[in-house]
């Protein structure tokens, strides 16, 4: 005892005792659930008259958290089968009869995809290893003919222009088979292995180490993109520098005016290129906010589409239009041509 007493006098703050609030009735303490609970004599005696008490609680806490889960998913503005998020019918006063409303759901099928004409080239026996050709290829792919032609040109090294040599050899063959080469794209630019020399490296001393030496395989294919795709391109602000550029030169050398270099601003400069981004964006958001507020989602990239193929159709039209009057317009200037020389 007079050690304890001298502890307590010594480190007062480890033996922190609370003799004032310290229980002096009696309890009884059971195991529950392996731990200890202290249950007072009231409470043992209703347990051991309802033994299945803790349970029925523990019941009606998960029926009442399932009911709040039902009623969440209930009011879900995306749920069927809740009455308030149907599309609510509008009928027009003064009508006899009132607006018929299908009854199939409307289904939005996936559209095939185009074949495209496309043309490949292949090129073995090339030195360098597959990584060094890899870092030209990869930048290549999805670049416009001229645009791909003038980033290899650019490049010191010999790698970049091998590549270039192949994607000339490519270039020549589509021409040959009639194809636009200003619709021409870089589909794939795939690059392996061909082949790998071993030779002997001579040191000093009579020592040698094992060279090797890789040679390698390009492939490239080009595919040929219909006018409507292209235009979709130019509509979403993607337009290719080079097309922009063959634009300029053409304003440049019919001497166009201010108000034609104004119209096909969002063509011709990286800023016009940005505003047209801008612009579509903005119309998706109020088009997607208009379906909203009358009860209708609508995604926005379906929506962006929608608008883009819209345009890009009547695009192709005036673009096919004139082309054949441009043909017929030849066609009648060759008549004539050959019409004066029989008569002189």
């Amino acid at each position: 005892m007079q050690k304890f007493m001298h502890a307590l006098k010594r480190y007062p703050k480890r033996l922190n005792f609370q003799f004032s609030t310290m229980k002096v009735n009696q309890i009884s303490i059971i195991e529950d659930m392996g731990r200890a609970r202290e249950l007072t004599r009231e409470q043992i005696r209703i347990l051991n008259e309802q033994p299945r008490l803790y349970e029925e609680i523990r019941e009606k806490q998960e029926e009442r958290l399932s009911k709040i889960e039902e009623m969440r998913v209930y009011n879900n503005p995306y749920n069927d089968q809740n009455p308030k998020n149907l599309v609510q019918v509008k009928v027009v006063r003064g009508a006899e009869k009132p607006l018929e409303v299908a009854r199939e759901p409307f289904i939005l099928l996936k559209e095939p995809r185009k074949q495209k004409i496309k043309v490949e080239g292949v090129r073995r026996n090339v030195p360098g290893s597959m990584q060094k050709h890899f870092l030209f290829m990869r930048q290549i792919i999805g670049l416009q003919i001229y645009d791909a032609i003038n980033y290899l040109s650019q490049q010191k090294r010999q790698s970049a222009k091998y590549v270039l040599h192949t994607l000339q050899m490519v270039r020549r063959h589509a021409v040959e088979k009639g194809m636009d080469e200003v619709r021409l794209f870089v589909a794939d630019a795939i690059t392996n292995k061909w082949r790998r020399f071993k030779k002997l490296r001579y040191h000093a001393k009579g020592r040698a180490s094992m060279m090797k030496k890789d040679i390698s395989q390009l492939r490239i294919r080009l595919e040929e993109k219909p006018v409507e795709e292209i235009y979709e391109m130019m509509l979403k602000g993607k337009t290719p520098a080079s097309i922009a550029g063959m634009l300029r030169e053409k304003l440049e050398t019919n001497n166009a005016s201010y108000a034609d270099i104004k119209k096909h601003n969002w063509i011709l400069t990286a800023k016009g290129r940005q505003q047209r981004r801008l612009f579509l964006k903005r119309r998706v958001l109020q088009a997607h906010n208009e379906f909203k507020t009358n009860g209708i989602y609508v995604g926005r990239k379906l929506i962006e589409r929608n608008i883009v193929k819209e345009e890009a159709a009547v695009f192709t039209e005036k673009y096919n239009r004139s082309r054949q009057e441009d043909l017929q317009s030849s066609l009648l200037e060759r008549e004539r041509l050959f019409k004066s020389r029989e008569e002189s």
